[in-house]
């Protein structure tokens, strides 16, 4: 467009010498000014084209910076997904001992039901046997006592028993002394008179009496 200008400028000055200088002074003078508004332009442009180099360094930085907070992120989330599935893992593995615990409590529960029920009927068992024990106490006592009766007279027949068996060995030895008396006077009949056999006789009747009366007390 300069140019055309410029072209038109040289033909005017042509047909027109006198206001030839003139003009050229009007187009360097435009040209200036063109050329000033083309050099603002640039300078616009340049400081335009630095302004989006800086806002593209920094928006270069912010998507760095976005691309490292996104893998932080990522890191964190996942560190958390994986926090998660352990918290997961380990909710299930609580909830397989809170049944396991449940299940041995309702065990222990039944248990312990089955022992206060036995423990229910040993009681009564031993409140039972704890009656009869009273009445057997009570029957063992009078067995006792009879016991002591009983020994006490048994002591006393036992006494009585030593007494007479004392006895009877003290008249067993007169009676054998008797006998042997006896005996000796049988043996002197033959040597003795008629008048002394009888008086023998006598004698052996009285002493045969004895003997049978002691015998009778022995054999009571």
């Amino acid at each position: 467009m300069i140019e055309s200008k410029q072209g038109g400028m040289v033909q005017s000055g042509r047909g027109m010498g006198s206001t030839r200088e003139s003009r050229a002074q009007e187009a360097i003078k435009m040209k200036d000014d063109q050329l000033r508004i083309l050099t603002e332009q640039n300078s616009h442009l340049l400081r335009s084209l630095d302004s989006v180099e800086e806002e593209a360094n920094t928006m270069q930085l912010e998507k760095l910076a976005v691309e490292e907070e996104n893998r932080k992120l990522r890191d964190q989330n996942f560190e958390l997904q994986s926090k998660a599935r352990a918290a997961d893992a380990a909710m299930r593995k609580a909830q397989a001992e809170m049944a396991d615990r449940d299940k041995q409590l309702k065990i222990m529960t039944d248990q312990n039901s089955e022992l206060l029920r036995l423990l229910e009927t040993e009681e009564a068992q031993t409140a039972k046997l704890e009656k009869e024990s009273g009445g057997l106490r009570v029957e063992l006592e009078g067995v006792r006592q009879k016991y002591s009766s009983l020994l006490t007279t048994a002591k006393t027949h036992e006494e009585m028993a030593a007494k007479a068996a004392r006895e009877g060995q003290l008249r067993a030895e007169e009676l054998r002394l008797l006998r042997a008396e006896v005996e000796q006077v049988r043996r002197t009949i033959l040597f003795l008179p008629s008048f002394f056999f009888d008086i023998v006789v006598l004698v052996h009747k009285c002493c045969c009496f004895v003997f049978f009366s002691f015998s009778h007390v022995l054999v009571s």
